[in-house]
């Protein structure tokens, strides 16, 4: 078995073990405080008690209590403590639920952003084939967005995009170009 995490990590795979050892200086376990984890989120309301080791607290989640427990979505989490009469959060954050690939049904993982440059992409191809912008059938009348139009909201969404799988790779959402040019 693999040690525990020293933080809570931004990503749990639902379906995965999550063993979190939290370093609380202020709320030693040996000093009789007890922590609690509670997630938060649209769809999910979970809750777990973790146990003494030494002055550490130590989150132990199995994978059947990540499956059924937390859910795909982004999830805010708070670390409380309680001692007697007292009760302090003493660490918070946010955490997305991602999807278990060994019991989920087929699914469309793609981003919004990616969805919606998708079907711009399509709208613009099919474009290709149909020139007229305007029709009018008896008292109704259909207008097209001009190719323009769809060539500008094309390059916002690559844009944001781009952005989505920089951050995937940990790489910023800036994208910064230089050019050097000899004197």
């Amino acid at each position: 078995m693999p040690d525990p995490l020293s933080s809570m990590p931004d990503t749990i795979r639902l379906g995965d073990t999550l063993d979190v050892l939290f370093s609380l200086d202020e709320f030693s376990a040996a000093d009789s405080w007890v922590a609690t984890v509670f997630w938060i989120g649209a769809t999910t309301d979970f809750s777990k008690l973790t146990t003494a080791d030494g002055v550490n607290h130590l989150l132990e989640v199995t994978a059947t209590e990540t499956d059924t427990n937390l859910k795909v979505e982004q999830m805010s989490w708070i670390i409380q403590v309680v001692k007697g009469a007292d009760k302090f959060t003493a660490d918070s954050g946010t955490q997305e639920g991602l999807v278990n690939f060994t019991t989920a049904d087929a699914q469309d993982l793609r981003s919004n952003n990616q969805k919606v440059l998708d079907a711009l992409i399509a709208v613009i191809e099919g474009r290709a084939s149909t020139d007229q912008e305007e029709y009018t059938i008896k008292d109704r009348q259909l207008k097209r967005m001009s190719i323009e139009d769809l060539l500008k909201f094309q390059a916002v969404y690559q844009a944001r995009v781009d952005s989505d799988k920089r951050k995937e790779k940990g790489q910023g959402t800036q994208l910064i170009k230089v050019r050097f040019t000899r004197p």
